[in-house]
């Protein structure tokens, strides 16, 4: 199964890069339903392959620029939440926060500007913003937790750092704050009230 994983990532990169965005869409479906569906497998292994999978391929068709109309950054990192929702393991959650962490890192406010490879993200926000809202009111503690830092870190840099994008919180403020408002209903009572003061402040 992960050597068929292996191959998959492959082609996918082959087609990322030669074939039109509105021509690679359609193909993604049929791509990220299998690795969704591969991700949500019981098999811890072959899950976490497959959740490094969609960083490896969202780490390039992230530096490409968005087509503002199509919102194909969206739409590309859509697979990733529905993963986040249904994962019945902390570990497959652990590492797809891990992957959007260093999504944001690459292409967020946390990236040096003039580091930054061409790209970025833009629409590809909502999603991850989903993602961490959902992780910020996981059953699980440190699930929870690691959802709330990693969101609050970025909007404070966004906020104390003039030299940072700004997008997240100029196009994306209701977003941003629905996210919060997601992990201020979650069951972890600290990392709720930690969201009420974020939101708040």
């Amino acid at each position: 199964n992960i050597y068929n994983l292996q191959k998959l990532v492959e082609v996918t990169h082959y087609n990322m890069a030669s074939r039109p965005r509105t021509l690679f869409a359609d193909l993604w479906v049929t791509v990220a339903d299998h690795l969704t569906y591969t991700a949500l497998n019981s098999n811890q292994a072959i899950a976490l392959y497959a959740v490094d999978s969609f960083r490896q391929l969202s780490i390039q068709y992230l530096r490409r620029d968005e087509l503002e109309v199509f919102e194909f950054q969206r739409r590309f990192l859509k697979p990733l939440e529905t993963v986040m929702a249904q994962s019945k393991q902390s570990s497959t959650k652990e590492l797809l926060l891990n992957c959007v962490a260093r999504l944001m890192h690459v292409f967020g406010a946390s990236s040096d500007n003039d580091q930054k490879p061409k790209g970025g993200l833009k629409s590809g926000w909502v999603p991850i913003l989903t993602i961490l809202g959902l992780g910020g009111r996981d059953a699980d503690k440190s699930i929870a937790e690691m959802s709330f830092n990693t969101l609050s870190g970025e909007i404070k840099l966004c906020l104390e750092d003039a030299k940072h994008s700004d997008t997240l919180l100029s196009e994306y403020f209701v977003e941003t704050v629905n996210a919060m408002l997601l992990i201020v209903g979650g069951p972890q009572d600290v990392v709720s009230h930690l969201a009420i003061d974020q939101i708040v402040s």
